[in-house]
């Protein structure tokens, strides 16, 4: 709802307070781009500058730090033959059981019963101390009792205590000892930051162990001859003196260090009553960050992080090796105070960007009505030109649509006459189709009536010929007859002959012996005899049979022949009556083809002409659809100049403020030199 309720607000300013907004906008964007670039810049260079100063800071206490590790060992190591500490050995310990003082056990000591050698040493092992920055020097001899103390004053509670058995026995002062006496010569331990309770505070210590280089046989020692061991206490004074350069870390930035354990083993400058070494060690206060992960870690590097007090850092890291161990170098500053030039910086250009708006309000106010009173005639003339163009439109367009409704009548009119003839030519060729099929039927059709006639009297002769057949069946039924009358008489021989076998065969019997033989032959002929009569009889019914059948045969073929001979005949005459009538069918099928065919040709050339007259119509239809969108689009064109010539009085005078047309007609009289040239180049 804003969003609209603002461009409706744009809208409806004129032209001269859009340019004079326009410049003043354009002139705080320049300004806050230019003061955002230059703070980014400036902020990168102070991000680049307190990174420089950090890193050298941090490179300097690392130097002196190492130097300072280096320089205890080397002390150390000096202090295991020197001869200072030979004749404190001997000094003290000579004092201690002189005192009457118990090996193996606590002891009180009273300062008084070491005033003679403390007067002869102490200075001077202060001195020493002072000038390698350590903090306290202990002689423990090889029974492991602390025989010396060089910071007694603040520290007697650990003279005369023992190492072995006493309330040290478990402290890391103890684990210094006996690893130093089993150790072998020269070799310098180191152990770390520990707390102590006895003395409530932390301890660092090196541990060598001292040889005499000299004899003292009144004491039963020999040269070479082990005393006892040199514990060396750092100074944590004198690491926080290192770290405690304030050259350009202003109210904020610090250096400390942090063991591998994440416990400090140094103070910080910042809240040091709470981040101090003593309190991280005591109570287990970690400093955890990125920084210090990272240093543990070996690596070295620059970024913006998280303090240990929970504010905002640019850190530098770096790792330290102290004596084997890995221990975090961090210097850093708080970003709220690198960055606090900006500040000042961010006020000046505030106030130069509000007098730089009020100038460029001026300015813009007199650029504005010179460049928008011109443009505002110039406008006005150009929406009456606008107004002509559309209304000229209008009617050319009037036109074109009524010519286009009347072309595609027509158009119509003759695409429906194409189709109407389509279909006539369509029945034309159907006609032609069918008087041509028509012309080959009847061709076929006379053909093969032609052939029926002929073959109908073939077929009348062959019945003539079946008629003349029957006369040789007569002829052949007499013949069977003939056969019938001879198997009579083959009846009457076989009987004379059965008789006449008879008759043998009684004389046979009367002629007894001698006429057995011919009995026999009598008998045999009378068999064969029976035998022929048999064969007559059935030769006899079989050819009454036959005669009956052929007679029955020759009955009935006689009566079919005659019918089809009747039936042949009236087929005959049919077949001449249809050769007859074919012949006049083929001639009116070769009249109806060639109608056919001139119908159809005359079709086709009316076809052609519609065709013709069909294109013609179709060039005009699309003149006419061509002319119509040639309107149209001029009417959109002078729409669209009376839509720009609008836009422009809008962005001129501003939505509220249109001018009229009488207001308009008044200010013709003072055209300027661009208005007349427009008019010249339009007459």
């Amino acid at each position: 709802m804003s969003q609209s309720k603002g461009v409706w607000i744009l809208k409806s300013l004129s032209l001269k307070a859009k340019i004079s907004y326009l410049v003043v906008a354009s002139c705080i964007i320049s300004a806050f781009a230019v003061f955002l670039i230059s703070t980014s810049i400036a902020r990168k260079e102070l991000v680049k500058a307190s990174q420089n100063q950090l890193e050298s800071i941090a490179s300097l206490a690392q130097n002196r730090i190492q130097q300072y590790f280096l320089q205890s060992k080397e002390f150390a190591e000096v202090l295991g033959e020197d001869r200072l500490v030979e004749g404190l050995f001997l000094a003290y310990e000579s004092a201690f059981f002189a005192a009457g003082y118990e090996i193996g056990e606590d002891n009180d000591i009273e300062l008084a019963d070491f005033a003679t050698q403390d007067e002869i040493y102490q200075e001077r092992v202060k001195g020493l101390l002072k000038n390698y920055g350590f903090h306290n020097l202990l002689l423990a001899n090889i029974d492991g009792q602390i025989i010396f103390s060089a910071n007694v004053s603040n520290e007697k509670q650990l003279l005369g205590k023992s190492l072995s058995d006493g309330s040290l026995a478990n402290s890391h002062l103890s684990e210094c000892f006996n690893e130093s006496m089993d150790g072998e010569k020269k070799e310098v331990r180191f152990y770390d930051f520990t707390y102590v309770p006895l003395i409530d505070r932390t301890k660092a210590i090196l541990c060598i162990k001292a040889f005499a280089e000299f004899e003292h046989l009144s004491e039963g020692i020999q040269a070479g001859d082990n005393l006892g061991v040199v514990i060396v206490e750092l100074s944590l004074n004198e690491i926080n003196q290192i770290l405690s350069n304030r050259a350009g870390m202003g109210d904020t930035g610090q250096s400390y260090l942090v063991a591998d354990d994440r416990l400090l083993r140094s103070d910080l400058f910042l809240n040091p009553e709470i981040f101090n070494s003593k309190n991280s060690i005591k109570n287990g206060l970690k400093i955890e960050t990125a920084s210090v992960e990272n240093a543990i870690a070996g690596n070295s590097g620059y970024h913006i992080t998280t303090g240990p007090l929970g504010e905002e850092v640019a850190s530098v890291y770096t790792s330290l090796n102290v004596f084997g161990k890995p221990w975090a170098l961090i210097s850093e500053k708080n970003t709220s105070e690198i960055f606090a030039p900006i500040n000042y910086m961010i006020t000046l250009s505030f106030i130069g960007i509000v007098i730089l708006v009020l100038i460029a309000l001026f300015a813009a106010n007199f650029v504005a009505k010179a460049f928008a009173d011109p443009l505002a005639q110039i406008v006005s003339q150009l929406s009456k030109y606008a107004k002509g163009l559309e209304t000229d439109s209008d009617g050319m367009r009037s036109s074109a649509e009524k010519l286009s409704e009347a072309v595609t009548e027509q158009s119509a009119v003759v695409e429906e006459t194409k189709a109407g003839l389509n279909r006539i030519m369509e029945g034309s060729i159907q006609n032609l189709e069918g008087a041509q099929k028509s012309q080959e039927i009847s061709e076929n059709v006379s053909s093969e009536t032609s052939s029926a006639h002929m073959q109908m009297q073939s077929l009348v002769e062959a019945m003539h010929e079946i008629k003349d057949s029957f006369d040789g069946i007569s002829k052949m039924v007499d013949i069977i007859q003939g056969v019938g009358d001879k198997t009579e008489v083959m009846n009457s021989i076989a009987f004379k002959t059965q008789m006449l076998s008879f008759n043998a065969s009684i004389e046979a019997a009367r002629a007894g012996a001698a006429g057995r033989g011919f009995a026999v032959v009598a008998q045999e002929v009378g068999q064969l005899a029976e035998m022929s009569s048999k064969a007559a009889t059935e030769i006899e019914e079989a050819i009454k049979q036959t005669l009956n059948q052929v007679e029955s045969l020759t009955s009935s073929s006689r009566s079919h022949v005659s019918r089809g001979e009747q039936l042949v005949s009236e087929t005959s005459m049919l077949l001449d009556r249809v050769v007859k009538g074919t012949a006049v069918v083929k001639e009116s099928s070769a009249d109806i083809f060639n109608s056919s065919t001139e119908q159809s040709d005359g079709v086709k050339e009316i076809n052609v002409a519609v065709d013709q007259i069909l294109i013609a119509v179709n060039a005009g239809e699309k003149e006419a659809v061509q002319a119509k969108e040639r309107s149209q689009q001029l009417a959109k064109q002078a729409s669209g100049l009376s839509a720009i010539s609008e836009a422009m009085q809008k962005l001129i005078y501003g939505g509220k403020n249109l001018p009229n047309e009488n207001n308009v007609s008044s200010n013709e009289p003072k055209e300027n030199k661009i208005l007349k040239k427009l008019k010249r180049k339009a007459g």
